[in-house]
């Protein structure tokens, strides 16, 4: 059904088949990392066996199976449910579930083309972990079309787990696993923002972020946070589980952020020195033809003799 070999330390192959007629596929569990003793490992395998088993009355044409059961992200349900199989299953069921609800599997480009197209988020740098980080703009949000134009919700739903999963995988191949994200408040008043519809939609952005991604998270670096937002994540506090509650850290001074960050990996807007600007596509060489490239570089050429 599956098994696993020694590798290097600490990280074992993975080679696994739902046992639904598709090929082999090889991915690394990094054992070492999640703190899985031989007991956990043989604990966790039994685990897979049993979200394997549970996947094969679902519909693939709803369920992502190469997000749902790929290893990373079980080890990571299964730590966050204290490697009780039932326990974790529950997360798991949980999780799918969301991803159906929402309807965040399969994501196609031209359904989020419009968001990838402004700064509203983006992935840029690490903290001092090593772990990436996601930058996020509430003044590129449009709260209004949002709560008000369903397939736009929708596909604005659909942007955030692409792009969180974009960071997961990053993540995974950097072996650190998990990200961080810095949440910009500049542009968020009173006189732009509607209460009662901003709490609906954080209710169910949280429901994505939470259900889907909560292991992965390390901290939410909250950036121009006033007294009002301060209390009311006071207020809100002992209603969010234990394993959350702690993640959000909310800041006065953007100082405060190079406890964490070195400055080049900081954008200059938030104290640090890296000149970086969102563009999309993202410019790279490797895509580029030549005439492009001898476009580009002649363009680096003309402004350098300006700067002279």
């Amino acid at each position: 059904f599956f098994f696993f070999f020694q590798a290097e330390d600490g990280i074992r192959d993975f080679c696994l088949s739902r046992g639904l007629g598709d090929v082999y596929k090889r991915q690394l569990v990094d054992y070492k990392y999640y703190q899985f003793t031989d007991m956990l490992q043989d604990s966790f395998q039994n685990f897979y066996k049993l979200i394997t088993s549970e996947s094969e009355s679902l519909d693939p044409q709803v369920h992502e199976f190469d997000i749902i059961l790929e290893p990373n992200n079980l080890a990571h349900i299964f730590k966050s449910g204290n490697h009780d199989q039932q326990a974790s299953k529950q997360l798991w069921l949980d999780w799918i579930n969301t991803r159906a609800k929402f309807e965040i599997n399969f994501i196609k480009i031209p359904q989020i083309q419009e968001f990838l197209e402004i700064p509203k988020a983006f992935w840029h740098g690490s903290d001092l972990e090593g772990n990436p980080c996601l930058v996020v703009k509430f003044k590129y949000h449009d709260e209004d079309k949002i709560m008000s134009d369903k397939t736009y919700q929708s596909n604005h739903y659909r942007y955030i787990n692409h792009l969180i999963q974009m960071g997961t995988k990053e993540a995974d191949k950097k072996g650190v696993h998990k990200f961080c994200i810095i949440y910009d408040r500049d542009g968020y008043t009173k006189t732009n923002t509607n209460f009662k519809k901003k709490r609906k939609e954080m209710q169910e952005k949280t429901e994505i972020i939470m259900k889907c991604f909560h292991e992965r998270i390390t901290h939410i670096y909250v950036l121009r946070s006033n007294w009002f937002y301060k209390i009311a994540l006071g207020l809100a506090r002992p209603f969010i589980p234990q394993n959350v509650r702690q993640k959000p850290i909310l800041l006065s001074s953007l100082d405060e952020l190079k406890k964490n960050f070195a400055p080049e990996k900081l954008l200059i807007e938030h104290g640090g020195t890296s000149d970086f600007e969102y563009s999309y596509p993202p410019v790279s060489y490797t895509h580029l033809t030549l005439p492009t490239i001898y476009s580009v570089q002649i363009s680096v050429v003309a402004v350098s003799l300006k700067k002279k």
